[in-house]
């Protein structure tokens, strides 16, 4: 429909100045979804905690760190006047910082997911070539990561630790809260822009299709094997039945309106978990790292329960049963699955036509 723009040639003006407002529209309406999807577990809390409701400020407070972490911003937490127990000694006036950063990766996927097809839409409205909608689609990422800064920038509070052992300032990172969202952001709104031309060249039309079956055969591996690792712990837990219950009766002890913020809150870090399961698969290990120390939490050759942090790295002192081995076959799976699926999408399909009987 617009074939005839694509092969125009981009005027530095118009890949300067061109879309900005579609972009601006589509980060807000982002932004947007992605708070709700904060304010969820938040609210469903608060209504139902009883009597011992938290504060509206609080309530806003926990929502904008939720969002936040959905992005990999890191949270600081500084204790002040820090006063050590059981004897250990006093730090009174010194301060200790600690930033955790965290990624929530179901919300971080369906914010690539919006920002993708709001890079799609300034694309088009744009056009030009495929790698001039694709930079057209990146502005998206820009005032994305400017709307995550400015709900960043107010949340700050102070807070006494029980037990008179000092104080604690929380305060997402400033410089985190605009560069992850821009990181973030800028690879889907650049693959959503970006639309390689279907009615070219016999050449660059076999080339065009060879490289739409390897993306195609590459997230297909990628999902697979992530819904595969993922399925298998629903085996575990199937297994297990007991360990399942328990974790559904605590969820829901205090009503079920929390329990259901419990429910929806872990279902955030599903891709987090498949995750740490299709690592190990692949014969990767999930661990920590810092300060001159290695963990090794699992692995084949470090199950949980047998491994402890060395200097260097974990020693193994366990195996897993046998059965955790046909997680194995879950790379391969996938694997062979995307393969097929990048060969079949990379067909001629008036040769394969023409060998048919």
């Amino acid at each position: 429909m617009d074939s005839g723009r694509a092969d125009e040639a981009p005027r530095a003006g118009n890949l300067l100045t061109a879309g900005w407002g579609t972009a601006v529209a589509g980060a807000v309406v982002t932004a947007v979804i992605m708070a709700v999807v904060a304010a969820a577990p938040v609210v469903s809390a608060r209504l139902g905690s009883g009597t011992a409701r938290p504060s509206v400020g609080v309530l806003t407070r926990s929502a904008g760190l939720l969002f936040l972490e959905f992005h990999h911003v890191g949270i600081v937490a500084r204790f002040t006047r820090l006063t050590l127990p059981f004897g250990l000694g006093q730090t009174s006036g010194s301060a200790l910082s600690l930033t955790v950063a965290v990624a929530l990766m179901t919300a971080t996927l369906l914010a690539g997911g919006c920002l993708f097809m709001a890079g799609r839409i300034v694309g088009n409205r744009c056009g030009g070539p495929a790698w001039v909608r694709g930079l057209q689609g990146m502005k998206v990422a820009v005032p994305y990561a400017a709307i995550c800064l400015l709900i960043a920038l107010p949340i700050r509070f102070t807070t006494t630790i029980p037990g008179g052992l000092g104080s604690l300032s929380v305060h997402p990172s400033r410089v985190g809260a605009f560069l992850w969202p821009l990181a973030i952001a800028v690879v889907p709104a650049f693959a959503g822009g970006f639309r390689l031309p279907r009615d070219s060249s016999p050449d660059r039309e076999r080339w065009t299709r060879r490289v739409r079956g390897a993306m195609a055969g590459g997230w297909l591996m990628l999902w697979l094997g992530l819904a595969l690792s993922f399925a298998g712990l629903g085996v575990l837990a199937a297994i297990h039945p007991g360990l399942t219950a328990d974790y559904f009766h605590g969820a829901f002890r205090a009503g079920a309106l929390r329990g259901l913020a419990v429910v929806f809150l872990h279902s955030l870090v599903i891709p987090n978990m498949a995750t740490w399961v299709l690592f190990p698969s692949m014969g990767a290990c999930v661990g920590a790292r810092g300060g001159g120390t290695a963990l090794c939490a699992l692995s084949y050759t470090n199950f949980p329960g047998g491994g402890r942090a060395t200097m260097a790295a974990s020693i193994p002192t366990t195996a897993p049963s046998p059965g955790y081995f046909l997680f194995l076959l879950v790379p391969l799976v996938a694997v062979l699955v995307g393969g097929l699926w990048a060969a079949r999408r990379s067909r001629d399909p008036a040769r394969t036509g023409r060998r048919r009987p």
